[in-house]
């Protein structure tokens, strides 16, 4: 995506927005979490969420990993070329997991 154009204007407005996601959906996991080792594992899967909202193909796998998606979905986001879709997925995931109330079991 060339930079300066409306499809990168719109790339980088979706990864700022899923990076917030993510970070509000992390932050409840963890408040959630009272030590339990598998949503702690959970987490430490995911590894490190990309430096920022500049690299949106990575923070579209990266996000894509904390959803809980289906595996037929997940593999389809792993296939798909197109980063703005996987953040697309990932945003309206994350919007959901956010929103909803959480217990250790809905977290796996």
């Amino acid at each position: 995506v060339e930079p300066g154009t409306p499809a990168a204007e719109e790339l980088t407005a979706l990864a700022t927005s899923v990076s917030a996601l993510a970070d509000a959906f992390i932050g409840k996991v963890r408040s959630h979490a009272h030590r339990n080792r598998q949503v702690l594992q959970f987490l430490s899967r995911a590894g490190d969420k990309p430096e920022d909202a500049s690299n949106p193909e990575a923070l579209s796998f990266w996000a894509s990993s904390l959803c809980m998606f289906d595996p037929s979905e997940r593999l389809r986001l792993l296939r798909t070329t197109d980063t703005a879709e996987r953040l697309r997925c990932a945003e309206a995931a994350l919007r959901a997991l956010t929103e909803q109330e959480l217990s250790a079991c809905s977290i796996m």
